[in-house]
């Protein structure tokens, strides 16, 4: 008879695995970011909309906080002593709001205390050819080092085909879309912003209408002369008086109903 109950399936060693997780090019200078965490954190920066989005859902998650509970008081009271001296609330703010947005944050730990590594200064995370991490190498701009995989917590939502790093919602902001065609279209953020960048060069450009200043009877180098005076003025609160005969005519372009 089978015998009923849960069972857990033992595990092989990694050198037993016959499955590869890493490309071998991969393999030999590390993985790195699909989408770098500076890119994503120039969105996150500039566009007032992605920040909303990761933001409420990260208090979303995090909600107020947390609490601990014990039946050993004193217990109790060394845990909320470790907590309230690393700032576990903000810190789980901070945490919530780099998974949701990038899908990573990094914790490192030593024997006294837990703080979060800078998003940007993970470059590569480091691992065998069987997935296991090996090490996380930081940029030059923070020293180049690399940590060790035992003093690293690693934060990782939504790895996409056993990737080393998580997906968040900025990456997929800024991934371009290859369709069956062929085509490489743009990413939203940069759809976004060429429109952002063609409201503003239309607004620039009709907003005020353009000006057709005639002078009557002047010579070509006459004319020069007036023409050179005329780019020096500003676009408001400044106007030109001369003694010959002159007119200025408004050269708007005229729109259909």
């Amino acid at each position: 008879m089978r015998p009923r109950g849960r069972f857990l399936i033992p595990l092989g060693r990694e050198s037993e695995s016959q499955s590869q997780f890493i490309t071998l090019q991969d393999r030999f200078r590390g993985e790195e970011p699909s989408v770098s965490f500076a890119a994503q954190m120039a969105v996150y920066l500039a566009d007032p909309m992605a920040r909303s989005a990761v933001d409420f859902l990260a208090e979303q998650v995090a909600g107020p906080g947390f609490y601990t509970t014990a039946e050993d008081e004193k217990a109790k009271g060394v845990v909320d002593d470790f907590c309230l001296h690393v700032n576990l609330d903000e810190m789980l703010l901070t945490t919530a709001k780099e998974v949701v947005g990038f899908g990573n944050c990094f914790w490192e730990r030593t024997e006294e205390s837990v703080k979060i590594i800078p998003i940007l200064s993970v470059e590569k995370v480091i691992r065998s050819p069987h997935g296991l991490v090996q090490g996380y190498k930081q940029t030059q701009t923070y020293g180049g080092g690399t940590l060790k995989p035992g003093d690293v917590v690693h934060f990782r939502w939504n790895p996409v085909n056993g990737e080393a790093f998580g997906t968040g919602l900025l990456r997929t902001l800024l991934e371009s879309l290859r369709v069956s065609d062929g085509e490489i279209r743009l990413s939203f953020a940069e759809m976004k912003a060429r429109m952002q960048k063609a409201m503003i060069d239309q607004f620039e450009k009709f907003s005020a209408p353009n000006e057709l200043w005639i002078f009557k009877n002047l010579g070509p180098e006459e004319l020069q002369s007036y023409a050179s005076s005329l780019k020096r003025i500003p676009r408001r609160g400044a106007r030109f008086a001369y003694n010959d005969e002159a007119d200025v005519k408004q050269a708007v372009q005229q729109l259909g109903r």
